[in-house]
């Protein structure tokens, strides 16, 4: 059975297994910070068969208890995510930018004498709303001054966009090798 992470939680994955079906199937997203040192060695990595004309992509196996977990690295994911990142964090920053413009203009909608509440909500609409580049960011209003303030950590961001293309598979069927996985993925 091939499952999307989303609905592969450790319930159904344990459903399938003691009914006698084997399962493959994509890990999140937010699971391969969990690999990040493992995904940068290089090295310990091989390309996958049979790709025709489109660049390669590289795997790696991973032994775990109960499946092979196979780290995956592609330059055409990278580029895809690395788009939707750079696209995220402009809209995310044209936001803040235009309710700074907002809180400049004494937007009667912001209740500016009440309090920050507020902006802060606002801020909050546009942290949830580009969740993608936000995580990145520290958001503040400054209440004396009329001013919002944002800055980027260069670390986190750094370290997550070394991640960009890399993912993972899970695979019940130790038997099976590296390329058929992919291939089934």
């Amino acid at each position: 059975v091939v499952l999307d992470g989303g609905i592969a939680t450790a319930a159904n994955l344990a459903y399938l297994t003691e009914n006698g079906f084997d399962y493959v199937v994509n890990g999140k997203r937010t699971t391969r910070q969990k690999f990040a040192a493992d995904f940068l060695e290089l090295n310990r990595f091989h390309k996958v068969g049979e790709r025709d004309d489109k660049a390669p992509v590289l795997v790696r196996r991973l032994e775990s208890e109960n499946e092979h977990i196979l780290l995956c690295r592609s330059d055409e994911r990278k580029k895809k995510e690395d788009a939707i990142v750079s696209k995220t964090e402009e809209k995310f920053l044209a936001a803040l930018e235009k309710l700074q413009l907002r809180i400049g203009k004494n937007d009667g909608k912001l209740h500016l004498t009440q309090g920050p509440e507020t902006v802060n909500r606002n801020i909050g609409k546009i942290c949830g709303k580009y969740t993608r580049a936000a995580k990145f960011y520290t958001v503040e209003f400054i209440q004396k001054n009329l001013y919002l303030s944002w800055r980027r950590n260069d670390e986190e961001y750094q370290a997550d966009s070394e991640l960009h293309g890399c993912y993972h598979l899970r695979c019940s069927r130790k038997a099976l090798a590296d390329d058929v996985i992919w291939h089934i993925y």
